[in-house]
């Protein structure tokens, strides 16, 4: 028998955290440009066009002896059902053997990569003397993409919030975005961490 590992949603959302997420999707750019990784042709199907979709994102990581996929499905009338629009299912393989080694949740798992991808880009492109962010959107993916600019750009102090399509959304966010930030991210983090990022979160504004 082999060893097999099964971590679901209520795991992966406990043991990742922002700021060592940022740090190894960071290293994870800087292997593939040093082609010290690869990343394989991406699938993607529409179920129905503008309604339902899935992708398949897969890769080889060589010095880690492993390969792997991500399959993302994104049905935008779940909610109306009762049930997640966006599912995803992570498979890790040993690059050896082919020898599975684990299946993992991978809707948490995206929404931190995806919000760390925003922060580094943040980081690299905007002016580091930057103080304030301006976060379009109030979909699922904006507390990760705040937190994680927030993090990657320390001279941060204010965030204000546009849905263009909604003003009574922004300002919902915006009431709302103080809790969700410490609930799922900063609780994280203890003494000097904790007071710094909790002293530039609460200052959003619609």
């Amino acid at each position: 028998m082999f060893p097999f590992r099964v971590i679901n949603q209520e795991t992966t959302e406990d043991l990742l955290d922002m700021a060592s997420v940022i740090e190894v999707v960071e290293q994870a750019y800087q292997m593939k440009s040093a082609q010290q990784a690869t990343l394989f042709p991406m699938i993607f199907h529409e179920f129905v066009p503008g309604k339902a979709d899935m992708d398949i994102k897969s890769g080889h990581l060589p010095q880690a002896d492993v390969f792997g996929l991500k399959l993302v499905s994104w049905f935008g009338d779940n909610d109306q059902k009762g049930l997640p629009q966006l599912l995803g299912t992570v498979m890790v393989l040993d690059s050896r053997t082919g020898v599975p080694q684990g299946i993992l949740s991978g809707e948490h798992i995206t929404c931190m990569r995806t919000g760390a991808a925003g922060g580094i880009g943040a980081k690299y492109l905007a002016r580091p003397e930057s103080e304030h962010l301006l976060m379009i959107g109030t979909g699922h993916q904006a507390p990760f993409q705040i937190m994680a600019t927030l993090m990657a750009m320390p001279n941060i102090k204010r965030v204000s919030i546009s849905n263009p399509r909604s003003q009574a959304k922004a300002e919902k966010f915006a009431a709302e975005i103080k809790d969700k930030l410490l609930a799922k991210f900063v609780s994280k983090y203890k003494g000097y961490e904790y007071e710094r990022y909790a002293q530039k979160c609460w200052l959003c504004t619609r």
